[in-house]
């Protein structure tokens, strides 16, 4: 099972408008007790002056530890209207035409690079039968 965990430390962080001092981390779990158990254990630094870290903020600086488990996901087209899945699908069409067309161009090019060499070494080598 998926979840996110989204550890909040104390304080607004630089500028509470963009989100400083919020970490999302998605981590697999069995269930919610292991879910805690790996945000507890996993990304944790102990380090010799008494200092702890989780997933690189000090732990004593932590005001919030979220863990919330993802029981859906959804495809972003759920979330688009039918006017907006059309045109989305219209887009798809034209740019898979679009490389079509540039195969057609570059296969036309390539063709006509042939048959001029080809002209070219017949006129130098028609006398020489």
């Amino acid at each position: 099972m998926e979840f996110v965990v989204l550890l909040r430390q104390q304080g607004e962080g630089c500028d509470y408008t963009i989100g400083c001092g919020y970490k999302y981390i998605f981590i697999e779990a069995m269930d919610m007790d292991d879910a805690l158990y790996q945000v507890r254990t996993k990304n944790r630094k102990d380090y010799e002056d008494g200092t702890k870290y989780i997933y690189s903020y000090r732990a004593d600086e932590l005001e919030e530890v979220t863990i919330i488990p993802i029981t859906q996901k959804v495809d972003a087209l759920h979330f688009m209207s039918e006017r907006e899945k059309r045109e989305a699908e219209e887009e798809k069409r034209r740019q898979e035409k679009g490389k079509e067309e540039d195969r057609k161009k570059e296969a036309e090019a390539r063709e006509k690079q042939d048959r001029e060499e080809y002209e070219r070494l017949r006129n130098k080598f028609e006398g020489y039968n």
